[in-house]
């Protein structure tokens, strides 16, 4: 389950500093203050860098067999290293674009056109959360990957396209297969729990291994912090159990079958049982 407890800090805070506009005034500064600082870089110098693996074996063969499909089913389930190239394509690309809009854009007023770059690329990274090929996303994948490599096949539910929701899960699990993993992999049972997590600073350590190699300057500051808040505040999240037990009983009551219920609730709260 992949919860986006950022919308809870920011609730709170905005009640907290509803008529200061000191935090508004800082987080601008912030934007506007260049966090890196480049040479001039070479007239060959790389744009865009995007891979995407298209075999992974023998990851693939097990992902079919969890699909219960063909060679290409296996692409719906796919590996860590497929999701974690898919979503470092999809923030490089979009950070690339406004990147290019900021370098070529016909509006004079560079203050205006750096708020627009800056506010614009953080406002396109939250939206991205809830979209397919997203954090979120990556974030479901890497569990899924776990179970995958097992036999156990899930859906992601970032694949619905869940824009405002506060929690997401992977649903259409069976117990079956949890209990297998379990049994056959103690040790992959307590990665799957933690690997959402993974999944998220190795898509940090990506975008910045790219901008330094390959001098990209793409603008990724904002999504290191949404990321990095993101999974401190979920792991302090899931051990409050004003936060957790109250998200947990509205999650009872909506998910009412196995189907629909997510494969573990607060990845943390698992994680903590499957290592004892």
């Amino acid at each position: 389950m992949y919860s986006i407890v950022l919308k809870y800090l920011l609730s709170s805070i905005l009640r907290k500093v509803k008529n200061n506009l000191l935090p508004a005034i800082l987080v601008t500064i912030w934007l506007l203050i260049p966090l890196c600082i480049h040479s001039q870089p070479p007239k060959d110098t790389l744009k865009l860098k995007i891979d995407l693996p298209l075999f992974d074996f023998p990851y693939q063969k097990k992902a079919m067999d969890a699909v219960g499909s063909g060679f290409f089913g296996s692409y719906a389930n796919p590996s860590m290293s497929q999701s974690l190239a898919v979503s470092t394509g999809v923030y490089s690309s979009f950070h690339f674009g406004m990147k290019h809009f900021y370098e070529n854009s016909n509006i004079r007023n560079r203050l205006v056109r750096r708020l627009i770059y800056d506010w614009g690329t953080l406002a396109g990274d939250l939206l991205l959360l809830y979209l397919p090929g997203g954090e979120a996303w990556l974030h479901e994948e890497y569990h899924r990957a776990v179970m995958s490599r097992h036999g156990a096949n899930s859906f992601n539910g970032v694949n619905r396209f869940p824009v405002g929701s506060s929690i997401i899960a992977v649903s259409k699990v069976k117990d079956e297969d949890l209990m297998r993993i379990k049994e056959k992999s103690p040790s992959d049972m307590v990665r799957l729990h933690a690997s959402g997590i993974e999944g998220q600073y190795l898509l940090i350590n990506n975008l910045q291994r790219n901008n330094f190699f390959y001098d990209l300057q793409l603008n990724n500051q904002a999504l290191y912090l949404i990321s990095t808040f993101n999974s401190h505040l979920y792991i302090f999240m899931s051990t409050s159990p004003k936060f957790a037990d109250k998200n947990m009983t509205k999650m009872n009551e909506k998910e009412t079958t196995i189907a629909s219920r997510d494969f573990t609730g607060f990845d943390f709260t698992a994680w903590a049982y499957e290592r004892f």
